[in-house]
């Protein structure tokens, strides 16, 4: 890894012809032509010679390396609701069961582009000890080396719904890597909303690449989506992270600054001083390039606490316009929020019953609506609780290139100099469910 003046050498490069072209001009005395067309060129040769080193200096560049495996994002996960098995079932499919054990069977997707599923089934045994079976080389059948015993999960301060689990590598027909890493989670079947007779099964979803590059004041951690479909990194369509605060680790929670979305092209950060993107990832050669970019390239707006969030205009449901500094109030909440997103849904109870209690002290809430197919299903389901805050109409450029959304819901807490409170993280100030009245007592006891 290092760091270099350009990774092109070209306008270095076409610097030093031009130079070497107009030093033979200036030479060629003996003819008063050539004199009167060195008089006359001499000016804008030296601008060519100029502008290219110009071009050459302006921009620097950074070296990275991969460590040329994938990876996956736990957090990031996917779920599968698996129906029960028949003793037929468990003959047919090669799965040994005793009486007082159960079956469960089901699919899990790997890659959903490629259309990369797997048959998979969960015994439960009489012991209280479960085992996943996962056709991989999809043959219909469970062979011995497809059967992987799930591991009892004993500390549930991350999740205290999670019964057991197993992380296996799934080979890969094609492509830079052999196998792909999947974490899978046996959810307790008396978790909410796991259905009567049946079984939830979590697996991560969001495999990616991960390396370091060397930046003149420290080393930087990055990941890159993977693409299964192009066996490469779509620079102009991917989720890129980026350890921003240098604490060696990826912040991945909702309105993180270290997570980004390419909308067309690469998206820009910034690293200290440093305005950055991605120029490069190969994965043949397990390097990748960055570049310094102007500021006028960055456009994200930043969701860190203390950060003065930006005016910006808005077009409410009915399809009028507004800006967010109408908006008059002590606090105001930020949700992202979607129909298709069942945590969003399900929050919505919590937060009318919160509006109900503080919007009277100086609470507001502007819901920021994501991409929906129409506006009849959120209106509908914004008259079945009742809701009468203002909702914002999904708008590609705020909500995907400015505000940087990727995990729903997002929330933020702005106050009413538009500085930001709270971003929902769950050990500061966190914006969820009941917390959120804990949130504002706190505020406003304060203030």
């Amino acid at each position: 890894m290092g760091q270099g003046l350009g990774s092109d050498a070209a306008p270095l490069e076409c610097a030093i012809v031009v130079g070497m072209i107009f030093l033979w001009f200036l030479s060629m005395k003996s003819s008063m032509r050539l004199q009167r067309f060195s008089a006359f060129y001499a000016p804008w040769m030296a601008l060519i010679l100029v502008f290219p080193l110009a071009i050459a200096q302006s921009q620097t560049t950074y070296y990275g390396k991969l460590d040329g495996r994938l990876h996956i994002d736990p957090d990031a996960s996917n779920y599968a609701i698996w129906d029960e098995g028949t003793p037929a079932d468990a003959i047919k499919l090669g799965v040994p069961l005793k009486e007082k054990e159960h079956l469960f069977k089901g699919q899990i997707t790997l890659a959903a582009q490629l259309g990369l599923k797997f048959d998979g089934a969960v015994v439960e045994f009489a012991d209280g000890t479960d085992a996943l079976y996962l056709d991989l080389n999809r043959d219909g059948r469970f062979e011995e080396n497809e059967r992987f015993v799930l591991q009892p999960v004993t500390d549930h301060s991350h999740d205290k719904w999670t019964k057991s689990r197993v992380r296996i590598d799934v080979p890969l027909a094609s492509g830079f890597y052999k196998s792909c890493p999947m974490d899978i989670q046996l959810i307790n079947s008396d978790a909410p909303r796991v259905p009567p007779g049946k079984r939830v099964i979590v697996y991560a979803r969001q495999e990616f690449v991960e390396g370091y590059a060397q930046l003149p004041d420290r080393t930087l951690l990055m990941r890159f989506e993977y693409n299964f479909e192009k066996n490469a990194i779509d620079l102009d369509h991917h989720l890129e992270w980026v350890d921003i605060n240098g604490d060696g680790k990826i912040d991945t929670s909702p309105g993180s600054m270290e997570a980004l979305k390419a909308i067309g092209k690469p998206p820009v950060f910034r690293v200290g001083k440093l305005l950055l993107s991605v120029q490069t990832v190969d994965l043949a050669t397990n390097t990748f390039v960055l570049r310094t970019v102007s500021p006028e390239e960055y456009s994200r707006i930043d969701l860190a606490v203390g950060s003065t969030l930006p005016d910006f205009a808005f077009t409410d449901f009915s399809g009028k316009n507004h800006r967010l500094s109408e908006i008059k109030a002590r606090y105001l909440l930020l949700d992202f929020w979607k129909t298709t997103c069942a945590p969003c849904v399900a929050d919505l109870p919590s937060k009318v019953k919160v509006y109900e209690e503080f919007h009277h002290r100086g609470f507001e809430i502007l819901g920021m609506d994501g991409m929906e197919e129409s506006l009849e299903k959120p209106q509908k389901l914004l008259a079945k609780y009742n809701i009468a805050w203002p909702q914002a109409q999904y708008e590609k450029d705020l909500f995907d290139n400015k505000f940087q959304i990727i995990l729903w819901p997002t929330l933020v807490l702005i106050d009413e100099r538009h500085k930001i409170v709270s971003t929902g993280n769950a050990k500061y100030l966190p914006l969820d469910g009941e917390n959120l009245s804990r949130t504002l007592h706190t505020l406003m006891q304060d203030n």
